[in-house]
């Protein structure tokens, strides 16, 4: 009888001891759970943060708009160029109209060499006043004394494949001192080609953009900023044309 009674406190303790147990193992697992839940809430993060830096790193440092113009901007070695690509269309833009994205036929690509945003070359022509007789030769006429730099061949090959592919104008190397002339490049100035565009290019104390008539330009460069003068040159005429499109 008193084994049976021994027994029986026996069972009641180990139940109490349970009961006891039970909300000290409840509020365990909780705090278990809330942990848990943290590390995947942080781990979550950590990775979401490794995603969205390289994609918001890439959309607000290396692409931006200017001139209406989407641009990208890509290091290829040592050389950072700023890519865009502008639309073509058979629609004449007229002033006051506006080219619709319908309108696009094609996307011409170009790559500047300098952030067209901060080209800082002084000009005295805006992009309205820029003018090319389309009927006839457009010159680019060289100065034989120019300065020698090593980016004058990839400038001017760059200004003229941009007037030839992008604005279809026929373009004809020259010289403007009439004693370097030869049959192949003539010699051609603002003065005696009057009804023609002339791009005149040379070097001199300053860097920068002039129109000295009606179709003539003269872009001058100093300390070897050829690319800067013949990219702004193109800048100018990019933001004219873009002033079309919505």
């Amino acid at each position: 009888m008193a084994k049976e009674k021994k027994t029986e406190n026996i069972k009641e303790g180990i139940e109490t001891s349970k009961e006891k147990e039970a909300p000290i193992d409840k509020k365990l697992k909780k705090k278990q759970n809330k942990q848990i839940f943290l590390a995947i809430l942080m781990m979550a993060t950590v990775i979401g943060i490794a995603i969205a830096v390289p994609i918001l790193y890439n959309k607000f440092y290396n692409e931006f708009t200017f001139i209406n113009l989407d641009f990208q901007k890509t290091k290829l070695g040592n050389t950072m160029f700023y890519s865009t690509k502008i639309p073509i269309t058979n629609v004449k833009p007229t002033t006051g109209s506006v080219i619709k994205q319908r309108d696009i036929t094609a996307l011409y690509g170009i790559n500047f060499r300098n952030d067209p945003r901060y080209l800082d070359v002084k000009t005295n022509v805006t992009s309205e006043e820029l003018k090319f007789v389309k009927i006839g030769t457009t010159y680019f006429s060289f100065n034989p004394d120019m300065q020698n730099c090593p980016d004058n061949g990839v400038a001017m090959i760059n200004l003229a494949s941009f007037l030839k592919d992008f604005a279809r104008i026929n373009i004809k190397s020259a010289v403007s001192k009439e004693e370097a002339s030869t049959t192949t490049y003539p010699y051609v100035t603002c003065k005696n080609r009057p009804q023609n565009t002339v791009i005149m290019i040379t070097s001199g104390n300053e860097t920068k953009i002039e129109k000295d008539s009606e179709n003539c330009y003269i872009l001058t460069y100093n300390n070897c900023e050829v690319t800067q003068v013949t990219e702004k040159f193109e800048i100018l005429l990019l933001e004219g044309y873009m002033r079309y499109f919505e």
